[in-house]
């Protein structure tokens, strides 16, 4: 019951940070273009019996040398109230391409039930891997240890890029990190990881370091709109990199006693 509390407030937090500016009532998805920082970020690290979980989010690039650029989406170019936003001549050629491109799966979102689910055009390109610093699971440090995590929740489907094919149209939940994050698979801009077979050895000692890594595929379509308004034989520009979640299980059990 405490853990089922804990989630709800969770969830309830990560909800309302997601719209930082007031939008439609209208249920709307995104897939969201941007420049992605290769450091994801972690949050909300608990224990619960003996499985850890943990919240991620992809990250936006926020320098002085490569400033985050969002570009636009299916929410932002189906729903008047934004697109009427847009002038610039190159804007509007982008919303009439990203139309095209997005409105079979907008049609899909519209008929799930109500939620809000943010993407990205960034592709899983191999098999993540996982590694501790120390021995866990009974494997030594630097194994891969992918095989002992799942996604616990990763959204309101699957969907593999860059033909935005879905692939599971029901919500993924509990589902291995590796069947999960397939190749092709588009990276939710949030989720949930967790360990359903955390061994007594870190109750013994939970200063331990773990590293996520997501080989990807980063799609810079906006950036390719722009350039395709003055040049049409402008060509799909895409890059390679990883992104990395570093967790630090310091301190975890002390920090999640009162869910016990």
């Amino acid at each position: 019951m405490k853990r089922f509390f804990f989630l709800v407030c969770v969830v309830l937090c990560l909800s309302t940070s997601c719209e930082k500016h007031p939008g439609p009532k209208t249920p709307g998805f995104q897939i969201m273009d941007a420049n992605w920082n290769d450091t994801l970020r972690v949050a909300a690290t608990f224990l619960v019996s003996k499985s850890f979980e943990f919240h991620v989010g992809l990250k936006l690039q926020a320098s002085l040398d490569e400033p985050f650029v969002y570009g636009l989406n299916p929410r932002t170019v189906f729903l008047d109230d934004y697109a009427e936003h847009y002038h610039k001549p190159a804007e509007l050629f982008a919303i009439e391409k990203i139309r095209e491109r997005s409105e079979p799966l907008w049609e899909f979102y519209k008929t799930l039930p109500y939620g809000h689910f943010r993407m990205s055009n960034v592709y899983v390109r191999d098999t993540p891997t996982v590694y501790a610093d120390k021995t866990l699971f009974g494997k030594e440090p630097g194994a891969d240890l992918s095989s002992f995590f799942v996604l616990h929740q990763g959204g309101m489907f699957k969907c593999s890029g860059p033909d935005y094919k879905v692939i599971d149209g029901n919500a993924p939940l509990n589902i291995p990190l590796v069947e999960f994050f397939s190749e092709g698979t588009m990276m939710p801009f949030e989720f949930s990881l967790e360990s359903p077979d955390l061994k007594d050895e870190l109750f013994e000692d939970d200063n331990f370091i773990l590293t996520f890594v997501f080989p990807v595929t980063v799609e810079h379509y906006w950036a390719r709109l722009m350039e395709s308004y003055d040049n049409p034989e402008a060509e799909e520009s895409f890059s390679d990199m990883d992104m990395v979640a570093v967790v630090n299980l310091k301190g975890i059990i002390a920090r999640s006693a009162w869910l016990f």
